[in-house]
């Protein structure tokens, strides 16, 4: 999955709340090795389908974001009701969007993105 995971716990965490049919997923991008400006990123993930975003964050928290739809960097809100956020560290927990139709942010401004109610301290963008 990642190198940075790695943590047998971490991986089965995953899968668990991964939903059923996120398979064969695939590296597309690793800041260490592609960059770190946003335009990295997306022109790596834009219109790949599904993704799994796994990142520590600048407060030391391991953690990994999911989105069933495609990044396309168009500025706007993504409604995916299976989007999530999940701290890997610590106590392993599920953050879901308190409103699916912002659960996502697509810019092209910034890297992966995830909105809402979701929890502050494990977003990549803290």
């Amino acid at each position: 999955m990642s190198k940075t995971l790695k943590e047998d716990a971490h991986r089965s965490y995953l899968a668990d709340v991964l939903p059923e049919d996120a398979t064969g997923l695939e590296l597309l991008y690793r800041g260490s090795e592609h960059g770190w400006d946003p335009k990295d990123f997306h022109e790596r993930c834009n219109g790949k389908g599904r993704t799994l975003s796994i990142f520590e964050s600048s407060k030391a928290c391991l953690a990994a974001g999911y989105t069933s739809l495609p990044w396309r960097s168009y500025g706007f809100n993504k409604e995916d009701s299976s989007a999530f956020l999940c701290a890997l560290t610590n106590k392993m927990q599920l953050f879901k969007p308190a409103n699916p139709e912002w659960a996502v942010a697509d810019g092209s401004l910034y890297g992966p993105n995830w909105r809402g109610s979701l929890e502050a301290d494990c977003n990549p963008m803290n």
